[in-house]
């Protein structure tokens, strides 16, 4: 089946029912092809605006700490000049610094006292340790607290 159709004058074309057929589909293809777009582009746009609004969120909340931190050191130094007016000069102490090996300052420890047993030279037991409970263990005649070695 051959359909003809006249334009102007003398030019004349033919088409076939194939030729329209291909046409048809691929105008539906595209048709599908501009939905798919359109729904792609709407989903686009609302994350968009997801993001805009969490970014406001985000803004908001980091002008908000950024107040509360100025607030911060303001009162601090308020509080540190209070403290000076209130409390007298001393004269600084000297540091009772020693150098570390790896170069940091760290204070000196304390002198450790030793420790004067009534007994000398007698083994002084100490009562075991429940680990899971954090209390003496009981004494229990015949029983050894951890297995022996044999």
């Amino acid at each position: 089946a051959v359909v003809s159709t006249q334009s102007t004058g003398e030019n004349k074309e033919t088409c076939t029912l194939e030729d329209i057929r291909k046409q048809n589909e691929k105008i539906a293809q595209l048709e599908k092809e501009c939905e798919r777009l359109n729904s792609a582009h709407s989903n686009a746009q609302d994350k968009i605006k997801e993001l805009e609004g969490r970014f406001g969120e985000e803004k908001d909340s980091h002008e908000k700490l950024f107040r509360q931190t100025e607030e911060l050191a303001r009162l601090t130094e308020e509080n540190k000049n209070l403290m000076l007016s209130i409390t007298p000069s001393l004269p600084p102490s000297p540091p009772n610094h020693r150098p570390s090996p790896s170069g940091n300052y760290r204070p000196s420890p304390e002198p450790r006292r030793k420790q004067r047993s009534t007994r000398s030279g007698s083994f002084e037991p100490r009562p075991a340790r429940c680990e899971t409970l954090q209390k003496p263990m009981p004494f229990v005649c015949g029983r050894s607290a951890h297995p022996s070695h044999s």
